[in-house]
């Protein structure tokens, strides 16, 4: 942050509010999620660049991780590296690692569910129903977000969900982040009362 004031951070979609908050709160930074997939948040990070936007960094929830000073490698020793040095200078002066992340806010219940789509044609089936979760989700009033890919909803104090296709399986994977337990359950059973009547959809994951 100190180096690229104001710059924009590329993550993939799933990453938290938290996240945002942290980065364009208290490190002013900008923060764009993209699509997953590492090369899909690299490739962004360099388009942004391209077209003038200072973006140094593209990270995604794997690990991946490249930075525009390395020529946005998917370098994990160069990456190491930079981590090493951080610690150092926070060792000098009596800190550690914790210090870059002061003014995160702590933990809150997270869930990962994974929806399996049964039959042929799944990626054709899945992209109508999320189609039909966002419309529902509309009419239902509910608070809708930007997003690359899937649907993703805000829950204003108490979390968010983002419902998306996988890339490679059939599956409809679910990430949801509840302020409180109970916040997710809420969402969980939000998630469920839009999907209830998909009979190709198996929602036994969404049982808390």
């Amino acid at each position: 942050a100190p180096e690229h004031p104001g710059g924009t951070i590329v993550t993939d979609s799933v990453t938290s509010d938290r996240l945002t908050r942290f980065l364009e709160g208290k490190l002013k930074l900008k923060h764009r999620r993209f699509k997953r997939g590492y090369k899909n948040v690299i490739n962004e990070a360099m388009r942004l660049n391209a077209e003038g936007t200072d973006t140094p960094l593209a990270m995604e929830t794997s690990g991946h991780g490249a930075m525009k000073e390395n020529y946005f490698l998917d370098d994990g020793a160069y990456m190491a590296v930079k981590l090493c040095i951080a610690a150092t200078n926070a060792k000098s002066e009596g800190n550690s690692m914790l210090v870059y992340l002061e003014g995160f806010e702590p933990p809150a219940v997270e869930y990962e569910v994974r929806i399996p789509i049964m039959g042929e044609g799944y990626v054709k089936y899945g992209k109508a129903v999320l189609e039909a979760f966002e419309k529902r989700a509309q009419e239902k009033n509910l608070r809708l977000e930007d997003t690359c890919e899937g649907v993703r909803i805000s829950f204003p104090g108490r979390g968010w969900l983002l419902l998306r296709l996988s890339l490679h399986d059939p599956l409809l994977p679910l990430n949801v982040e509840g302020k409180t337990k109970e916040d997710g359950w809420l969402i969980l059973d939000t998630v469920y009362s839009l999907l209830q009547d998909f009979d190709r959809l198996d929602l036994s994951g969404l049982n808390k």
